[in-house]
């Protein structure tokens, strides 16, 4: 219908440019006999028609570039906003978070035309008046997080059915594991600090980044499976019980394991072994509940129990890897400056190699996301593929909390009146 419409309005438009083109100079007789009248009518008829069709053309043709420029206007605010925070963390500010709850926008076009012709000294005159105005009018909502919504997003601990699932759809088990988790069974990671005093790494910090490698490489070789699986047959220890009072998963008798698969290779089995060791489980055993932590007892070794960040401590962890220049490198001191990067080849410990945000006087010329916060600019690479990856994992886990705080059907609505 719109393709139709266009094609008479073009037909249209070429006829009373060839009639104003090629018009000869008008004679009383024309006049009397109304040709001059039907050819201005063209004009009329022109006008009349963009008028009366323009606003049923103006709606399907807004919603394509429409929805695709609010979307990328979105996404940049988002990342903005999530820089802004994890920066504001670095400097022992509190981040603010806005809710973009509501986005309504109404289009309006008006099209006003007039012709005449006049005799005059043997020539045609056609005075022409054509005006056409397009106005859009957004109206934007913003809602402060604060309270309850606040509490649950930023302190909460993330849940791990959140994390698994982010690891069945491909993410990787050693970045998810190395930012969400604070332990496993008896190993820990890195701790968070905030303020001034830095917490020294935990002694078996070693450990706990080698069992994240061997998790990782057995994994890539479809040894060792994360896996939903019923709880039937497997030993109800006391994590177990307690676990059922508060995780969905378990509550229908399924959650989350470890599972280590067969493999005749003596390499695999001696990994697989060592892996083992490291998170104290049975060595008779393949399947390992994975349970969250609720006390400080020991666990037994035919499960495996998770420390799991909030998302505060998330976002301190990887914010603690900014490295500032002098004299903010002095006033806010790194707490993890000095740790070793070298436990294993390129692996994803240090908060730096997590997502390394660079921070310059001037403003960054290819940047994926930049903002200017103390007279710096702190950007991430356009290209640095890691960095990106690792920030993308933190908005997935940002939208998950989001929607444990928030009120039902709270989101982004996007209105674009067709009429």
């Amino acid at each position: 219908m719109e393709e139709k419409g266009r094609a008479l309005f073009y037909l249209f438009s070429a006829q009373l440019l060839d009639t104003m083109r090629f018009a000869k100079p008008l004679r009383p007789r024309d006049i009397k006999h109304g040709l001059v009248f039907g050819e201005v009518a063209i004009l009329g008829w022109s006008m009349l028609f963009l008028a009366t069709t323009s606003c049923g053309l103006l709606g399907p043709a807004t919603i394509a570039p429409a929805r695709r420029d609010y979307a990328e206007a979105i996404r940049i605010s988002a990342n903005r906003e999530l820089l802004s925070n994890i920066v504001r963390l670095r400097f022992a500010a509190m981040p603010e978070m806005l809710d973009l709850t509501q986005v309504v926008t109404q289009y309006s076009v008006t099209a006003v035309g007039s012709a005449g012709a006049t005799f005059q000294s043997g020539a045609n005159e056609f005075p022409l008046s054509l005006q056409s105005t397009l106005e859009e009018n957004p109206t934007i909502t913003y809602t402060p997080v604060v309270g309850e919504a606040f509490a649950m997003r930023l302190l909460a601990p993330l849940q791990p059915y959140q994390i698994f699932m982010l690891n069945n759809a491909g993410w990787d088990a050693k970045l998810l594991f190395s930012t969400a988790l604070q332990g496993m069974n008896s190993l820990r990671n890195i701790a968070v600090s905030i303020g001034p005093i830095c917490k020294p790494l935990p002694p078996n910090f070693a450990d706990f980044a080698e069992a994240l490698q061997l998790i990782d490489e057995l994994e890539t070789l479809h040894i060792l499976n994360i896996v939903y699986w019923p709880l039937t047959g497997i030993k109800e220890t006391e994590s177990a019980k307690k676990e059922k009072g508060g995780s969905h998963a378990a509550a229908n008798n399924f959650t989350y394991s470890l599972a280590f698969l067969p493999s005749e290779d003596p390499s695999h089995q001696e990994s697989s072994a060592r892996l083992k060791t490291l998170l104290g489980l049975a060595q008779d055993k393949n399947l390992f509940p994975i349970l969250m932590r609720h006390d400080n007892e020991q666990p037994a070794d035919s499960e495996l129990v998770i420390d799991v960040r909030p998302m505060l401590a998330l976002m301190l962890h990887v914010a603690s890897g900014i490295e500032l220049p002098d004299p903010y490198a002095q006033q806010y001191p790194n707490c993890v400056k000095g740790m070793d990067r070298c436990y294993h080849a390129q692996s994803n410990y240090h908060p730096a190699d997590i997502l390394k945000i660079h921070v310059t006087e001037a403003p960054p010329l290819e940047a994926y996301v930049a903002i200017q916060f103390q007279d710096l600019w702190f950007w991430i690479e356009l290209h640095d593929t890691n960095s990106k990856n690792s920030f993308a994992l933190i908005q997935y886990l940002t939208r998950l909390q989001q929607a444990r705080g928030s009120l039902p059907n709270a989101g982004v609505l996007l209105t674009i009146p067709t009429s």
